[in-house]
């Protein structure tokens, strides 16, 4: 059992929804065998609240600080005071820790932990033409890491275009001469990946469809639970290679933890 008592450090997710969440798990079970006094809970948050629960946590002497997935993560970067440099070329957070000044820190990893869990699967982004699907929080840390470790192209879909514009012009800005376009065209594309919340429900309309994948094409995605998605499913009916999104985090807990953590003593 985690013991819990007035030493406690205090830990959150917030999400919305929140039932996916994974992070609680795997810290708590963390923090419980290397007998750290610390504790994470499940924070669910809805967009029109996410002001009134920050300030609260803020005034909360003895929680440090949170993990942040769909839909916060563009937003709370606005709210953090100081944004860590990857976190600022992003535009959003997926951590964020209280300073000794109650000042919220931000950062960023799942770009570094999605490009690590491929590459602990055996697939490389180098040289890879590479469609996303989205333009949100998690879909902007993970497209600055396709530019980074060097992919050929990146091709952006999201349901409303202005915003995958903007991310492609983000992009082009940090990484001049880099290949971006906007576009639902998945041909020729090698890594397929959905960073939406389509699957998190098994009534979910598919994020994108698969008719021009080859046979080379691997597919992924970032949501946790259910583990195999109903896009994923169809992508192993097809004979398609398949990614799960648990290994995003999985690469990136460590980071995350030594963030969180950063100013405990």
């Amino acid at each position: 059992m985690i013991k819990i008592d007035g030493k406690t450090k205090v830990f959150g997710v917030i999400a919305d929804p929140i039932e996916h969440v994974k992070a609680t798990e795997i810290y708590n079970n963390r923090w419980l065998f290397k007998d750290k006094n610390y504790v994470m809970v499940p924070i669910h948050v809805l967009p029109s609240n996410l002001d009134k629960v920050l300030k609260g946590l803020k005034s909360t002497s003895n929680f440090h600080g949170m993990c942040v997935t769909i839909p916060h993560k563009i937003e709370l970067a606005k709210h953090c005071n100081i944004l860590m440099p990857n976190a600022q070329r992003i535009g959003a957070v997926n951590v964020a820790y209280f300073n000794k000044k109650r000042e919220l820190i931000g950062e960023n990893f799942d770009g570094e932990g999605f490009v690590s869990g491929l590459e602990s699967k055996g697939f490389s982004v180098k040289g890879k033409k590479i469609f996303i699907s989205g333009a949100g929080g998690a879909a902007r840390g993970i497209a600055f890491a396709m530019a980074k470790y060097n992919a050929s192209l990146i091709v952006i879909s999201n349901r409303t275009k202005d915003k995958a514009v903007m991310l492609s012009d983000s992009i082009k800005s940090w990484y001049p001469g880099f290949s971006v376009k906007v576009s639902n065209d998945t041909t020729d594309c090698e890594i397929l990946i959905n960073t939406t919340s389509l699957g998190l429900n098994n009534e979910d309309k598919l994020p994108f469809e698969l008719e021009n994948s080859s046979s080379g094409t691997l597919v992924a995605d970032i949501i946790m639970q259910p583990e195999l998605t109903k896009l994923l499913r169809l992508a192993q009916s097809k004979n398609l290679k398949v990614h799960f999104g648990k290994h995003m985090l999985n690469y990136q807990a460590d980071l995350m933890e030594k963030f969180l953590t950063k100013q405990i003593i």
